[in-house]
């Protein structure tokens, strides 16, 4: 073998080590090839028993195989390196347990390795800085002994002549509640104030790569929160597109209480050395060629598919770490956006899941057999006044909301109790919320029929649903007189049409509210656009009120325009209508009534 192809193949463990599972287009970038070149040595490394790949099965994801190290070689790469296997495992995310957790987090182990690249290949054409280390951490840490902090999924250090700056790199995802982000900003206290290898009160600078601008705000209100009467932290925040897009190094990183974009080298910290613990490991012989290991490992979907078969096919009973991770592996992109669908919106039909995701009745069938073999989902059949025969209607299970909660690397029980989703959860752990949705199944499914009218609608040409929030997501609260409130529709959406969104928030009666309390709502909403009228806001969202029969809407008008003249307000944004019209027409028909009129228009037209 040719000397370069040699070092090059001792180069590629060397990052798969350090960021496990990475493509060929990213291990290109690190190594300075083509894409066929790495291929061609990935090909090599798997042929010689160094490596392992998973095709990527992640609607987040281009379809693509993603490389690791195989247990096979890590006996060898600790002798490499003149460790135990032990402290292999401690210091690089390469322990069996850490691939298989990776499994469960490929979307955050896929970005952080992007972000990795191009963080390389941005030192590489600086003419002054150099980029000394890179890498993943291992998410198992030394307890006390740990020489970073908690949830930090990534380390890095920069070099300037003898100068180094270490940084430590926090991934974020959509899916982890507010409550989360404040967890973990409490733990990086504490680690700063206990002792550690850093020094007294000092810690290298955080960088929170946030997927979107409104994420980047709650860790910002959580970071200031957190500071009322200690020293700071050092973090710094920046989204995706923009780290991407820029570069890491590039002018991308804000302070939590300022909107000024700095580079890199501005914000982090130099010192004249790093601890000893976080120093990169290299080979006492870095170009020993790798040695030829033995063929006995089993392929990861090989060895996925028999960890979820039925008990009486399977040798021994997986773990609970094992289970999610051949799960991940297993469903498809699709079944796992069935997942989210089902986790945000529960009790929808096959027929329901067949027009959101644009397949086959017959598909989306057959894919929820498949959620229901693995224990991903259940359903209920219960039938509903004027059903002939009940549809299935599916949710999901204690087991499909721990791999969305491992997916988001949030705590299970924190992921039900503080997010969004909905899923049958032993005892009291949030599950509650489907209970509720259960026990209330006429108003659930009146509420999921809307918004699949409405993606119905978008499919012919029509207005198009961008976005629909569930009752947890649409609470909106605002301030009026100085005092609180809390608007809880029971869904809202986004609709995209000739060029511009809107968001309405839909109100669903099923005419069982207790008048007192539609008297509260009507109340709210007055205040809600008295309130937006003050502070300036002209095109606030439409409020779509859904009741049964035209005698309840009169009422309802009635109630309406009482509440409004009460609170100064216009309520040119309230739209009534009645179910049975609505269902039989469409919700993007003329259904709707605005205030002072009788007649029917169309949504669309109103604005």
């Amino acid at each position: 073998m040719p000397a370069n192809e040699s070092q090059r193949e001792v180069e590629a463990v060397g990052w798969l080590a350090r960021l496990p599972f990475l493509g060929a287009d990213e291990l290109s970038l690190l190594l300075e090839v083509t894409r066929p070149q790495a291929t061609k040595l990935l090909g090599n490394l798997k042929r010689r028993g160094w490596v392992e790949h998973v095709e990527t099965s992640s609607p987040e994801l281009e379809p693509d195989p993603l490389h690791a190290l195989t247990a096979g070689c890590l006996p060898v790469m600790a002798r490499r390196l003149g460790l135990t296997e032990g402290d292999l495992s401690m210091s690089f995310p390469v322990g069996r347990r850490e691939v298989l957790e990776r499994l469960t987090r490929l979307e955050m182990a896929v970005g952080l390795n992007r972000f990795a690249a191009e963080l390389i290949v941005g030192a590489r054409d600086d003419v002054e800085v150099e980029l000394e280390d890179m890498r993943s951490l291992p998410w198992r840490r030394r307890g006390a002994q740990a020489w970073w902090p908690p949830d930090m999924e990534g380390f890095g250090c920069l070099r300037w002549g003898p100068w180094h700056a270490p940084f430590f790199v926090a991934w974020d995802r959509a899916g982890a509640p507010p409550f989360h982000r404040r967890r973990r900003v409490a733990a990086w206290y504490t680690f700063r104030d206990t002792h550690h290898p850093w020094g007294r009160d000092d810690i290298p600078p955080i960088l929170v790569v946030c997927p979107g601008e409104a994420e980047a705000e709650q860790w910002a209100r959580a970071l200031l929160a957190a500071r009322r009467e200690v020293a700071p932290l050092p973090v710094f925040l920046t989204d995706v597109a923009s780290a991407l897009r820029e570069g890491p190094l590039g002018p991308v990183w804000r302070r939590p209480d300022g909107s000024v974009r700095a580079h890199l080298c501005e914000r982090l910290v130099w010192r004249p050395a790093i601890p000893e613990e976080a120093n990169v490991l290299r080979a006492a012989n870095p170009a020993a060629e790798l040695e030829l290991l033995p063929e006995n490992e089993q392929p990861l979907r090989e060895w996925a598919t028999q960890a979820v078969a039925p008990p009486e096919e399977r040798s021994r009973v997986p773990t609970n770490v094992e289970r999610l991770a051949a799960l991940s592996v297993i469903t498809s992109p699709t079944e796992k956006r069935m997942l989210e669908w089902l986790g945000h919106h529960p009790l929808l039909s096959a027929d329901d899941l067949a027009v959101i995701l644009r397949v086959s009745r017959e598909l989306a069938q057959r894919l929820l057999d498949n959620l229901l073999r693995y224990g991903l989902v259940d359903s209920s059949d219960r039938r509903l006044e004027g059903e002939a025969s009940a549809p299935q209607r599916y949710f999901l299970t204690h087991v499909g909301l721990r791999l969305l909660a491992a997916r988001d690397g949030v705590p299970p029980r924190r992921y039900a109790r503080h997010g969004v989703v909905a899923a049958a959860m032993p005892g009291k752990q949030g599950g509650g919320r489907l209970q509720t949705l259960l026990r209330q199944l006429d108003h659930t499914v009146g509420v999921n029929r809307f918004f699949v009218s409405l993606i119905a609608a978008g499919a012919k040409g029509g207005p198009r649903l961008v976005r629909w929030l569930s009752a947890s997501e649409a609470a909106q609260r605002f301030t009026c007189g100085d005092v609180p409130h809390w608007l809880r529709p029971d869904g809202a959406g986004d609709v995209h049409w000739q060029g511009k969104v809107r968001r309405f928030y839909l109100e669903w009666d099923r005419g069982t509210t207790r008048w007192p309390e539609m008297v509260d709502k009507c109340r709210l909403y007055a205040a809600y656009y008295a309130n937006l009228a003050r502070t300036g806001v002209e095109n606030g969202p439409d409020v779509l009120m859904v009741t049964t029969s035209p005698v309840r809407e009169n009422i309802i008008w009635r109630t309406l325009t009482t509440a409004f003249v009460e609170a100064n307000a216009s309520p040119g944004h309230i739209l009534t209508s009645v179910d049975p019209l609505v269902a039989r027409m469409g919700p993007m028909a003329g259904v709707w009534r605005l205030a002072g009129s009788l007649a029917r228009v169309c949504w669309k037209d109103t604005a």
